[in-house]
């Protein structure tokens, strides 16, 4: 909820007509206890909030990917996903992409080919409307990333596109453990992002390091 306070410039003639001081204390108090009682009465996280937290269930989506070729969420489980929420207007989405080859290159030689999953949630094109098949392709093809890339099909409605519309902040890459649930959310892009998404995905292998999201010890 947006709460917008409108202050008009007096002119000195108008300082005559200025309600009385009270009047304006009371006013402002009411509009704050308004404000608190909202926040206290609101939950901070509704059911359908997006992204998930870390321990939560990702939810299941479907897409077409590059190629034309269907891709569906729930159809991978059994190894670790990676998503990268990504737009083509968005520059650090693209610097994220032209590296994604050496993260593949890396956990491929560690896990092998089958063995974890990297999917591009290509949402929006250069103008934010709804990405393309063509998108797609162009986004693999100049920036160089051998990553799955999935599309909103140029529709509104697409799972790909009402999922990256509710990210505050691209790039966003959430890793998935064999279960479709979340082990790590890694906002933005830097120096340090691919190592970090390498670590959490061989983590995301192994059920004894992440139960619920939280870090247990197995000897427990």
């Amino acid at each position: 909820m947006r709460l917008a306070l409108y202050l008009s410039r007096n002119s000195p003639t108008d300082f005559a007509d200025e309600p009385p001081k009270f009047a304006v204390s009371f006013l402002l108090a009411s509009m704050l206890l308004l404000i608190f009682s909202t926040l206290a009465s609101a939950s901070p996280r509704g059911p359908q909030s997006y992204p998930p937290l870390v321990g939560e269930l990702h939810p299941d989506f479907s897409a077409l990917d590059q190629d034309g070729q269907p891709f569906n969420l729930f159809e991978e489980r059994g190894k670790p996903v990676v998503l990268h929420i990504c737009a083509v207007w968005c520059q650090p989405c693209r610097e994220s992409a032209t590296v994604e080859g050496d993260l593949v290159a890396q956990l491929d030689a560690e896990l092998g080919a089958d063995g974890w999953l990297l999917i591009d949630v290509l949402f929006q094109d250069t103008n934010a409307n709804p990405s393309d098949q063509a998108d797609a392709q162009a986004w693999r093809k100049i920036l160089g990333t051998p990553a799955t890339t999935v599309h909103a099909d140029n529709s509104a409605t697409a799972d790909v596109y009402l999922l990256g519309e509710q990210i505050a902040i691209i790039p966003l890459f959430i890793v998935l453990d064999t279960d479709s649930r979340v082990t790590g959310l890694v906002e933005g892009f830097d120096n340090s992002t691919m190592d970090t998404l390498a670590d959490l995905v061989r983590n995301s292998r192994d059920p004894q390091v992440f139960a619920d999201g939280f870090e247990v010890d197995p000897e427990r």
